[in-house]
């Protein structure tokens, strides 16, 4: 995408933010009321469909504003719809590993949360790190080839750690 300065004479859309707002906190408490124990999906079918009606009010606002707080046309750019699933796939895949590692650091190797914490710290230090490293290789690789090389990076690192399975902790 080409770079663009920010316009601060923009107004804020208040009420977009309002609906957008309602909208993931509703569709996250669906979510979490469904993954109880004792789940009433009555409340988690209330909760989706507030969130729903609520995206829906945010996506026609968003139609009509000539100031919007996410442009959807951008979407029709296949690299960048690319990307933000990219992205998306990439954050679930690192939050999965990271809840279960630290479950089982926890559970099964007997760590206190502070020591599973720190045990993790280097995975958010290490993305800390690469995140404006890759934004700076981006023009001389290429954004599809920094894209396809960090997932393969993911994966061998997924793979190694899954095979790591019953090594010694500090391996």
């Amino acid at each position: 995408m080409p770079n663009r300065r920010g316009h601060t004479a923009r107004p804020w859309d208040l009420t977009g933010s309002a609906q957008l707002l309602v909208a993931l906190l509703a569709l996250a408490y669906a979510v979490k009321e469904v993954a109880k124990r004792d789940a009433s999906l009555t409340h988690a079918g209330i909760a989706l469909a507030l969130g729903v009606v609520a995206l829906i009010l945010f996506k026609r606002r968003q139609d009509r504003l000539t100031h919007k707080l996410i442009d959807f046309s951008l979407f029709s750019d296949r690299g960048f719809s690319a990307g933000v699933i990219a992205a998306l796939v990439s954050m679930m895949a690192l939050i999965g590993f990271e809840l279960v590692l630290s479950q089982r650091l926890q559970l099964v190797l007997g760590l206190s949360p502070l020591e599973a914490g720190l045990f993790l710290l280097p995975i958010p230090l290490a993305a800390f790190v690469t995140g404006p490293i890759a934004g700076a290789l981006t023009a001389r690789l290429g954004a599809l080839n920094l894209l396809w090389g960090g997932l393969f990076l993911t994966a061998v690192g997924l793979a190694l750690s899954g095979l790591s399975y019953d090594a010694p902790l500090l391996w």
